[in-house]
């Protein structure tokens, strides 16, 4: 059982507060959801695997998304060497980074962040408890997609055993995937669709709206306890080379004082003089940003 316990305190941004590295970490995410639907300026596919959470399903796309090209690859039945090579090569040089830097739904929730909305700060336990929901979907997701796998062998020739999930079962129903290919889709062909659509259309725009309203008051909320793709990141993350750090003369409950505060994935420190140690940390540097004199940004340190 999940007991919701929080404390909701009021911010107020400005665009001098966000400070020049948001601003270039907006720009580039911004660049990074314009390549990865590049089709739309007339860009052609490139066949690039992505290390976020994207779609390839969008009329626009350009770039393959990891996790989704990992489903498709075990769903036909071959071993994902090259998804999985790209997937931990990234973990253990830059973590969750490209999830802080270039995801669009990243941007999106951030955006969503902005709005002038009292923020929650959930209890200890309940963040707890909701972080182990992001193993429960992947290991769901795993599952499913093996499950797919067997049905197409046992199938006799039947490339779709399990109809729309043939391919990749939770890309069908990913938020992401939902507002980044689905409705599009709708768009280029008529919004009147939707009014005959399944249950599955339907149960696509209910699960988005679920992840994309608590994001107004919980940063990332998806990125924190839901996205398979950030939880594949995370078990090497920790070896990761470009670290920031916390300062030696800052206590660990003052540190995490700052980080209840500005970090987007509820970043809490035991003691680890790293933030980038922390399996979670996508390198957004907002704490770096709002206290400076007790995180600062190292590149390509060495880790212990």
């Amino acid at each position: 059982m999940v007991r919701i316990s929080s404390a909701r305190f009021e911010r107020s941004f400005s665009l001098k507060d966000i400070g020049a590295l948001q601003y270039l970490r907006h720009l580039t995410q911004l660049l990074a959801t314009v390549f990865a639907n590049g089709k739309l300026l007339g860009l052609a596919s490139t066949g690039l695997i992505v290390p976020y959470l994207h779609v390839t399903q969008s009329p626009w796309s350009t770039v393959h998304g990891a996790y989704e090209s990992l489903e498709y690859t075990i769903a036909r039945g071959v071993f994902p060497l090259l998804v999985l090579g790209v997937i931990y090569l990234t973990a253990v040089t830059v973590g969750r980074l490209f999830c802080g830097w270039a995801c669009p739904f990243g941007l999106v929730q951030d955006i969503l962040s902005y709005l002038p909305f009292k923020k929650e700060k959930l209890s200890a336990s309940t963040t707890s408890q909701l972080k182990d929901l992001k193993w429960a979907v992947l290991g769901f997701s795993l599952i499913s997609v093996i499950l797919v796998a067997w049905r197409r062998a046992s199938a006799m020739g039947h490339e779709d055993p399990m109809g729309v999930f043939s391919d990749s079962p939770f890309s069908v129903i990913s938020p992401a995937g939902t507002l980044f290919a689905y409705l599009p889709w709708l768009a280029l062909w008529n919004t009147n669709v939707l009014l005959s659509a399944g249950l599955i259309a339907w149960i696509k725009l209910a699960l988005c709206v679920a992840v994309l309203v608590p994001s107004v008051y919980i940063p990332r909320f998806f990125c924190r306890y839901l996205c398979p793709m950030g939880t594949l990141l995370e078990p090497l993350s920790s070896y990761k080379v470009l670290r920031i750090a916390r300062s030696s003369k800052t206590p660990v409950q003052d540190a995490n004082k700052v980080l209840g505060d500005v970090c987007p994935m509820g970043v809490q420190l035991e003691k680890e003089d790293y933030v980038s140690d922390h399996p979670s940390c996508i390198h957004c540097g907002k704490c770096v940003t709002e206290a400076p004199a007790t995180f600062a940004q190292t590149l390509f340190e060495k880790s212990n």
